[in-house]
């Protein structure tokens, strides 16, 4: 078994788990968004750091993809940020 196949990206609850995708590149976040509420995730997308770094100070999410590279508020500086206590909870 190769590493792909046990790696699992589907959610185990009935109800979708929330999900927070930063990504600049819109039609990327689109593709991918696309992609994985089909697997049962409900996605939530942010375009920038500032717009995402809201966001989790508002709303609890079982997982957040970051986009490395973006103007402003880098995908790196978020998480920082965000494991540095500024996000309520994620």
């Amino acid at each position: 078994m190769d590493r792909a196949e046990t790696f699992d990206m589907e959610p185990r609850s009935i109800s979708p788990l929330p999900l927070l995708l930063v990504e600049d590149d819109i039609d990327l976040a689109a593709t991918v968004r696309d992609h994985l509420e089909r697997r049962g995730w409900s996605v939530e997308h942010a375009s920038n750091g500032a717009k995402a770094l809201a966001l989790v100070m508002e709303h609890s999410y079982a997982l957040v993809i970051l986009d490395q590279r973006m103007p402003g508020l880098t995908g790196l500086e978020l998480c920082r940020r965000m494991r540095g206590g500024i996000a309520r909870h994620l």
